[in-house]
């Protein structure tokens, strides 16, 4: 359930650390629809952990934070200081506590000394996709690219690629 990860989920900064602790001070008792109660412990961080590494659900892909730098890595490099300076966290799972300083933490070990790693975290981020495409909606310069359901119904979703791309 969402309600259990928005609830309870958090991202461990040191996951060796939180492992070691014992497990009464993190068990949360949680009610599901049918009545049942559930304890969750270490879930509550071993969940949200998978964002880090995927490879603990069997997934070949890198972590959220390798992304992120492989991704600053291959843009000029005169831009990556800059970048590093203005990392923006949105999204559901953006609303993790604890999502913004081990994401701090990660690319803190992998960047020189010299480069500050700042992350920006606002309140409402879990709605800022939809704010930042409503905004971009609205403009004039926008319009050549809108879609109509006309268009849509005619041509289908390649009419995606003709206009937009």
């Amino acid at each position: 359930s969402s309600g259990i990860k928005e609830e309870y989920g958090y991202i461990a900064l040191d996951v060796e650390k939180e492992a070691a602790l014992p497990e009464l001070p993190i068990e949360r008792r949680y009610e599901l629809p049918d009545g049942q109660i559930i304890t969750i412990g270490r879930e509550r961080y071993e969940g949200p952990e998978i964002l880090f590494h995927p490879s603990l659900v069997g997934l070949e892909s890198d972590g959220l934070h390798m992304m992120l730098y492989n991704s600053i890595s291959k843009c000029d490099i005169d831009l990556r200081t800059d970048l590093y300076k203005n990392i923006v966290l949105s999204g559901g799972c953006s609303m993790l506590p604890g999502l913004g300083y081990r994401l701090r933490k990660e690319l803190a070990g992998m960047v020189p000394r010299s480069v500050s790693v700042e992350i920006t975290e606002w309140e409402q981020r879990d709605y800022m996709v939809w704010r930042g495409a409503s905004i971009l909606s609205d403009l004039h310069s926008f319009s050549s690219q809108w879609i109509s359901q006309q268009e849509y119904d005619e041509h289908g979703p390649r009419i995606v690629h003709r206009k937009c791309l």
